[in-house]
């Protein structure tokens, strides 16, 4: 799992470096148990981020990263009860990793790396333009549901199918979160109705109500923007039966342009109508055109008039235009 404080940079702007290190002190102290007590253990400390791993037990992950916002209640509790409270984004991905040292001669150190980490990186970089606190990849989600174990109060909500940022291969996201957890209004209810316009590519219908319900959860609306921008996006290409649905992702979260055609904008023509006054019916158009081989650009006081042959409005260049010119 990859943790990381949110908003970090506008903390400890306002704090000296001392302030900047006890703050951050403070809060692995109140976290950082939450891991070791479900048979997870730190792998480093990457500034204000934690990199976890919980080799025995996906279902000891799962506690492990829900333990942690429960710890980060009682922090606001205990210390930002006046303050703006602290958050946190979270992202769990199982796979396969390779544990090793990395370095050279005079430094080593112990790490891992692999595709399993990038990921949680990435799910964890999804969590603030989602509005969620954790994000769990379908890997993981499946791993959990084989254990079949009591999850109690933990919940899993889909936010749709994606493709991560460096990654080819889709994967459904889902938010976790606790129905004891102390929070606002949330739009989880009506992400199943917006994931079935989309899917059906009704892509309209599907932006006017995620922009509608945006309203309504102005306080946790971050989803349903992401949803009501993509599909503003999306609404104007041809896109094949070939696409699988899933959202390419770019690295700070936003939908990528697909790879379909743009769609051709049927626009209603007519010509443009000149003034009355300076329109004549002139049965002698037509004999002027006929005579005329200079296309050029009409001169200043060139007259406009209705060519009956061609069904056109055509430039008469009369007297008063070549004396101008």
């Amino acid at each position: 799992s990859f943790l990381d404080i949110r908003n970090f940079t506008g903390i400890t702007e306002k704090l000296t470096s001392e302030g900047s290190m006890k703050f951050v002190n403070q809060f692995l102290e109140y976290l950082c148990p939450e891991i070791e007590n479900n048979d997870g253990f730190i792998d480093k400390f990457i500034g204000d981020a934690v990199m976890s791993l919980f080799p025995n037990s996906v279902t000891s992950a799962l506690k492990g990263v829900t333990g942690m916002i429960h710890a980060l209640e009682r922090l606001n509790l205990d210390h930002y009860v006046n303050k703006d409270p602290l958050r946190i984004g979270i992202g769990l991905h199982y796979g396969k990793l390779q544990l090793g040292t990395v370095g050279y001669a005079n430094r080593l150190d112990a790490t891992c790396i692999g595709d399993t980490v990038n990921t949680a990186s990435r799910l964890e970089g999804l969590t603030k333009g989602f509005g969620a606190n954790i994000i769990v990849s379908e890997e993981y989600h499946k791993r959990l549901m084989k254990e079949k174990s009591d999850l109690g109060t933990i919940k899993f909500c889909k936010l749709g199918d994606f493709v991560l940022k460096g990654r080819t291969v889709p994967s459904s996201l889902f938010e976790v979160y606790d129905t004891e957890w102390k929070e606002s209004g949330s739009p989880r209810d009506e992400l199943p109705e917006i994931l079935r316009l989309f899917s059906d590519q009704q892509f309209e219908e599907c932006e006017e109500l995620c922009r509608k319900l945006a309203k309504k959860y102005s306080g946790n609306n971050n989803i349903l923007l992401f949803y009501a921008d993509t599909c503003a996006l999306y609404k104007d290409y041809e896109i094949s039966t070939s696409w699988n649905g899933a959202i390419p992702l770019t690295k700070d979260g936003t939908a990528k342009p697909l790879d379909f055609p743009k769609k051709e904008m049927e626009v209603a023509t007519t010509p443009a109508s000149p003034s009355a006054a300076s329109i004549e019916r002139s049965d002698s158009v037509s004999s002027i055109l006929q005579g005329s081989t200079r296309p050029g650009t009409p001169s200043r006081g060139a007259r406009i008039a209705w060519c009956e042959r061609t069904k056109k409005y055509v430039v008469i260049e009369g007297e008063e235009g070549e004396k101008e010119q």
